[in-house]
């Protein structure tokens, strides 16, 4: 009796050639008889249910020499079943291929629902009220200005003998860092404020040490830094015009191993969309899409060419080589984050500027016996220099 496996791979055989009529399958199936060991009444349960005859065994036995060639090449057969078998594993591959971007397209529509439903809940019960205040001449101002934030780490909890860090601390080092923001723009006469959300601002899931000083899933932690990153950019836009522009990090990622991790996969994403819907009726915002992928912000500032990037895929040695290499760009300034310190350097006559970070030293940083104070950096960009100011403002 034909087991299942065999009569499931004669069958796929079957099904995957293509026939004239009936006859040429008829053919085709009694030329497998000697090479699956088919006995008579095989090839006529088989034939049933791929050609819908009703021949009984003895059929197939008296008119066998009309439907194959005893004497046909064997070889030729197995080529044929080969290509068949080649054919097959093909389709599989593209079917695989085809399902991986189906769960690709689903994962980032379900992490843009999530945002989406999140912004327009919390909508319902706090508004953010737009400025009334609208920036009408904005020519007249002699200069723009450069906030770069990065690494708050949101969600982790850090005590040492250099830096006391939670949530509640993060939410009024952030409250200083936009009230000095304010004050030194306004000591410059800046009124256009290029916001570099160059992220990190979760602790995210990557490393097990995260994981345990963290006291906010991951989850949590990107809703509740969205939404005070909103209420952060809503503030600075009743003084200023925002231009606002991110890029992806690595502690955002869902998959702690980065070899596993798509780009797309990031939840520092929920963010960008979740500030779109929050603040989308404030006219003084402006939200900028990146032109060289999701991780490199591209920005034109009072006829500067400004790169950043998170600095996880970049080196300080040879960032402005690459970068400036990469897109074909000569850059005037390239900022950057990751190494949370605040580190300056020039080649080329291109600047390279790291920013520090809102969580300052912890456990990782204490354990490789490094430490640095929580920073970030504004730039103020006139006509004449990509760096006419810069306001190193420490967090303490």
């Amino acid at each position: 009796m034909l087991d299942s496996t065999r009569r499931e791979e004669i069958l796929n055989i079957l099904y995957d050639n293509e026939y004239k009529d009936v006859v040429e399958g008829i053919k085709f199936l009694c030329s497998l008889k000697k090479r699956f060991s088919l006995s008579w009444d095989d090839v006529a349960d088989i034939s049933h249910e791929v050609f819908n005859t009703n021949w009984k065994e003895g059929f197939f036995r008296k008119h066998y020499s009309e439907y194959v060639n005893i004497s046909s090449d064997v070889d030729e057969l197995d080529a044929k079943i080969l290509e068949l078998k080649k054919v097959k594993v093909k389709l599989s591959d593209e079917r695989i291929q085809n399902n991986a971007y189906v769960r690709k397209l689903a994962r980032e529509e379900t992490l843009k629902e999530i945002a989406l439903e999140a912004a327009r809940e919390i909508g319902k019960t706090k508004y953010l009220v737009p400025p009334t205040r609208e920036f009408i001449n904005l020519e007249e101002s002699p200069n723009d200005a450069i906030l770069c934030i990065s690494d708050w780490h949101y969600g982790i909890e850090v005590n040492n003998a250099w830096n006391y860090y939670n949530p509640k601390v993060a939410l009024h080092r952030i409250e200083e860092l936009k009230r000095r923001t304010i004050e030194y723009c306004r000591k410059n006469d800046v009124k256009t404020l290029h916001i570099f959300n160059l992220s990190d601002l979760i602790a995210g899931r990557i490393h097990l040490t995260i994981r345990l000083q963290s006291r906010i899933d991951v989850i949590t932690q990107i809703m509740k830094v969205s939404e005070i990153l909103a209420e952060f950019i809503n503030d600075l836009s009743n003084f200023f015009q925002i231009e606002y522009y991110s890029c992806i990090d690595n502690h955002s990622r869902l998959e702690p191993n980065k070899e596993d991790s798509l780009d797309l996969e990031s939840l520092c994403r929920i963010t960008d969309w979740y500030l779109a819907d929050r603040l989308k009726l404030n006219g003084n915002i402006k939200f900028h899409q990146n032109e060289f992928g999701p991780d490199i912000i591209c920005a034109e500032i009072r006829g500067h060419k400004v790169l950043g990037v998170h600095g996880d895929r970049d080196k300080p040695s040879s960032a402005i080589a690459n970068l400036t290499s990469f897109v074909s760009q000569k850059c005037d300034l390239i900022v950057a984050a990751h190494r949370h310190h605040f580190s300056a350097d020039e080649s080329c006559n291109t600047l390279l500027l790291c920013n520090g970070s809102v969580m300052g030293t912890d456990s990782y940083a204490h354990d490789l016996r490094l430490n640095s104070k929580p920073s970030q950096n504004l730039i103020i960009v006139s006509e004449d220099n990509v760096m006419e100011a810069l306001y190193r403002i420490v967090l303490d």
